[in-house]
């Protein structure tokens, strides 16, 4: 091991360390310089994957350079080029190479950020990039806000906030509202959250894609009518399908006037308010796509529970109901 002492079996010497580290960039830069003039996706069967990747695990530990080998070979190529210029499907992100540095920093680093104890520096890096996402988006100072791995774990994380400062434990009259332009996540996270089938309105949206105001309130009407509770409504803050924004200061009305909480999902136009301030929202958020790996922010204006919803989440003042069980915070 090069005179590199360590009770680890798998430790490497500082040299092989680096070694290892300049093959692996090579490797990266490229593919990324091959992939430039290639097509932007290429396909393959499962039955060519297995025949490629099959195979008990080893025995004994495998040469790097025999890894990298076959990744370049059998893994790497069978995917999509998000960033290709021709590239025109789903969802695109460019990913940068500073951003794929800043991954390598953190796997490298190995960074627990759970607590202030074991990871202040890392912590207060999220502080300040949310406290830059709340000045941009309009927010106060003492917004709460955090940061997590993607939009559909930001949805999640939404909505078990919205649910934990305006009811608490589960229930059985709460009822989420959304459009039928909303994210697969959105049905995904009410699921997890303990959501049945009956307690998700799914509301149709107009010849534009937008769910009206009109819609919703008629929606919730006909719930309190029934005896149910009316807890949350997603926005799109820019749908996933066809980019559509639903009309977020209508939407937050009729939540306020019911007492239910506004979430806007707005991972694919959240950072449109940056491209003109006159145009922005105060109801907006976003998924970052310009790293290695999609990244979403959470932050409400005021609650109550720190919030942890992905995206953007508002809650509106809650009025006193009749089968409420615990008292809200006003995030209007």
């Amino acid at each position: 091991m090069g005179g590199y002492e360590s009770d680890d079996p798998l430790a490497l010497d500082p040299q092989t360390m680096r070694e290892l580290g300049y093959r692996t960039v090579d490797l990266l830069v490229e593919r990324l310089e091959r992939e430039r003039g290639g097509p932007p996706l290429r396909r393959a069967t499962p039955a060519e994957m297995r025949e490629r990747l099959h195979g008990p695990p080893p025995e004994q530990p495998e040469p790097f350079d025999e890894i990298l080998e076959r990744l370049e070979r059998d893994v790497l190529p069978f995917a999509s080029r998000d960033g290709h210029p021709r590239f025109f499907g789903f969802v695109p992100f460019a990913g940068t190479w500073p951003g794929a540095l800043g991954d390598l920093v953190a796997s490298g680093s190995n960074l627990y950020a759970g607590s202030w104890m074991e990871s202040a520096g890392a912590s207060q890096v999220e502080l300040e990039v949310l406290g830059w996402f709340k000045d941009w988006i309009g927010y106060p100072p003492d917004a709460a806000g955090s940061l997590v791995s993607g939009g559909s774990a930001g949805n999640i994380t939404a909505l078990a906030c919205a649910r934990e400062a305006l009811a608490g434990p589960m229930r059985d009259d709460l009822v989420l509202y959304v459009s039928d332009q909303a994210h697969s996540s959105i049905a995904r996270a009410a699921r997890m959250l303990g959501f049945r089938p009956e307690q998700v309105r799914v509301l149709p949206s107009d010849e534009r894609f937008r769910l009206a105001p009109e819609t919703l309130g008629a929606a919730i009407t006909a719930d309190v009518a029934r005896g149910l509770t009316p807890f949350c409504a997603v926005a799109q803050g820019g749908a996933t399908n066809t980019g559509s924004v639903d009309s977020l200061e209508g939407l937050a009305e009729v939540c306020r006037e019911h007492g239910a909480w506004l979430h806007v999902d707005a991972a694919y136009g959240g950072f449109a308010a940056l491209a003109d301030r006159s145009r922005s929202t105060r109801t907006s958020g976003s998924t970052s796509r310009s790293s290695a790996a999609a990244c979403s922010f959470a932050t409400a204006r005021r609650c109550a529970t720190r919030s942890r919803s992905s995206r953007t989440t508002c809650a509106t003042p809650r009025r006193t109901r009749r089968r409420s069980t615990s008292a809200t915070s006003a995030c209007s």
